[in-house]
């Protein structure tokens, strides 16, 4: 998580938040007055879990997000290459995916719940949503509206790298008829997507 004094900024896990935290890191240090380091866990905390910790949390709140088929295919190739759960299709099943707790190779295997991961995150409104399809624009425009962006920070912002890798040809993974019930199984992240996207893939 990133806060300033305006804003906090939640990094859900797979939806470019690394890159978001080094452009922040890079180009905006001084608007920094809480982040986590990318390299503990506790990065992916929602905001109540650091409001209990004792963290205070703006309410202007903003949250990154993707196409729910991507964001499973990511998911589940992220497991293997960080939590050695072998990269099977099947991991996904009726709206829950193969995780380990705390991300930690070591604990035990869970089935999480998609739905309930990323309504976590909902305890108060979010404001404002950055597509990881479109990071490079979505930064701009939506945390210029909090902190000042130089035409130099812009260009940086531009041509900074994020990696989608193959996760975005979901279409190789699942098929049209997977994807719709993938919706059906998870209404809530249905409901945001297609609040903030306008429409759902293949509907």
């Amino acid at each position: 998580m990133i806060i300033t004094n305006k804003f906090a900024w939640g990094h859900f896990q797979k939806t470019g938040g690394t890159t978001i935290g080094r452009l922040f890191e890079n180009l905006f240090k001084e608007n920094i007055v809480y982040a986590d380091s990318e390299f503990k866990h506790e990065k992916h905390d929602t905001f109540k879990v650091k409001s209990e910790k004792g963290v205070i949390v703006p309410d202007i709140r903003i949250l990154n997000i993707r196409r729910l088929p991507e964001w499973v295919v990511s998911f589940l190739w992220f497991s293997e290459r960080c939590t050695n759960i072998e990269y099977k299709k099947d991991n996904y099943y009726k709206g829950t995916i193969l995780d380990r707790e705390f991300g930690k190779a070591q604990d035990k295997i869970i089935s999480r719940n998609i739905d309930e991961y990323l309504k976590s995150y909902f305890d108060k409104p979010i404001t404002d949503f950055i597509r990881m399809e479109y990071l490079n624009e979505d930064f701009i425009s939506v945390f210029g509206k909090y902190i000042n962006i130089l035409d130099d920070q812009k260009r940086k912002i531009k041509n900074a790298f994020y990696g989608q890798g193959h996760y975005n040809k979901f279409e190789k993974y699942f098929n049209e008829k997977e994807i719709k019930q993938m919706y059906i199984d998870c209404p809530f992240w249905a409901k945001i997507e297609k609040q903030v996207y306008g429409n759902l893939l293949y509907t």
